[in-house]
């Protein structure tokens, strides 16, 4: 479950705007990047569902300062998605709430702070009516408050065994070492007729 409450975050710079079929009606349909969304230890753990994941992942130097354990590492990606979600997002000075129901929460990476905070970013795909889309637009690059609620991991689809390419008899195996390497072709030898000369 992936839930949080109202913070500051950031619009990217692109709003992808797209169509998306519902039966065989097409809709409009948006991927929103939002980053700097700061995690606290405890949500951190939550979302990796271990509760010494940022013990693993950060440690105290000498002073008492908690930084990244390995800061050698970029950002890492999450494999999880998210479905079902409600997103809050409030935006401008005023500010205005946009809300979309029903979102998949797509391409979420952690970037492990200096003073213990992680930095979220994800991909919000939602459906939300065209004049919605064009208000997002319009925010891209801009500071807004984002609010998650009930974001629920995606079921895996479990792949389906690959299929032989060869249908069919399966191919005689070699009987001797040499045959491994001996070229089969789909003709066959003709010796040629011996010519006598008179």
């Amino acid at each position: 479950m992936l839930t949080i409450t109202r913070r500051s975050a950031k619009i990217g710079s692109s709003v992808n705007v797209r169509n998306e079929k519902h039966g065989d009606e097409d809709v409009p349909a948006c991927d929103i990047a939002v980053a700097s969304i700061m995690l606290e230890p405890e949500e951190l753990n939550a979302l990796l569902e271990d509760p010494r994941a940022h013990d693993l992942l950060f440690v105290k130097d000498a002073t008492g300062f908690v930084e990244p354990a390995f800061p050698q590492l970029n950002a890492f990606a999450l494999r999880d998605k998210f479905e079902d979600a409600l997103v809050q997002l409030h935006v401008g000075l005023a500010p205005t709430l946009i809300e979309l129901k029903g979102v998949k929460l797509a391409r979420v990476s952690l970037a492990l702070q200096p003073g213990g905070l992680t930095a979220m970013s994800l991909q919000i795909q939602a459906t939300p009516a065209p004049e919605i889309i064009g208000q997002l637009s319009a925010y891209m690059n801009h500071e807004i408050s984002i609010e998650i609620t009930d974001g629920k991991r995606a079921t895996k689809t479990e792949k389906q065994d690959e299929l032989p390419l060869q249908m069919g008899a399966k191919p005689e195996e070699p009987k001797h070492p040499e045959d491994l390497f001996a070229k089969k072709s789909g003709r066959t030898r003709r010796t040629p007729a011996s010519t006598e000369v008179n």
